[in-house]
């Protein structure tokens, strides 16, 4: 809520960090938590300033095969839709992450393998909670079986969310043998 963002920024001396901090604190406060987390794939170009703000944020990065992320920038009008673009963008945001996780280290940078997650879930996401100091719990395999949290977003803008909805499943690691040509597959790898 945005009173809440404005009586939380107002603690501090309402700089840039603070103000994405209280976005963050409110949303932990509206959902009843006390962990938070930001899903946003632009915020790459400001983990540097945002690791430096929050000194405590820890930062997973969930890789996908390229030949995944291509095609799926290929089928939705999320990210490049041209083969070239879209490789370069994977490529760039790869670079980025290895340097993220070199300046951050171990402790607060975690990488994690989609294709591994999907494959065995239970087990990456235990490593998942170890990192962030928290129980593994069964009920995080069944997120989907409760009411979605309302995140403020129009629906016009949730269709490329939407499997987030939904269970974890594997058939999205392949897909990319199927709306991939040969040659589109070998400029990718």
């Amino acid at each position: 809520e945005r009173e809440q963002v404005r009586q939380i920024s107002l603690r501090g001396s309402g700089t840039w960090g603070e103000v994405y901090f209280a976005l963050l604190a409110a949303a932990a406060m509206q959902q009843g938590v006390r962990i938070v987390g930001d899903k946003t794939p632009k915020h790459i170009r400001y983990i540097p300033l945002i690791s430096d703000w929050l000194p405590r944020m820890k930062f997973i990065h969930i890789v996908r095969d390229p030949r995944a992320v291509v095609s799926s920038f290929l089928a939705t009008d999320v990210g490049p839709n041209d083969l070239a673009p879209a490789i370069d963008h994977w490529m760039k945001a790869a670079q980025c992450h290895i340097q993220h996780a070199e300046r951050l280290g171990p402790s607060r940078y975690l990488v994690v393998k989609y294709e591994e997650l999907v494959a065995n879930s239970v087990p990456v996401l235990q490593d998942v909670c170890r990192f962030l100091g928290l129980e593994f719990d069964e009920d995080m395999m069944t997120f989907h079986e409760r009411a979605p949290v309302d995140l403020g977003i129009p629906d016009n803008k949730l269709k490329h969310m939407e499997n987030v909805f939904r269970p974890v499943f594997k058939s999205s690691t392949e897909k990319w043998q199927i709306t991939l040509t040969r040659n589109q597959i070998a400029l990718v790898e």
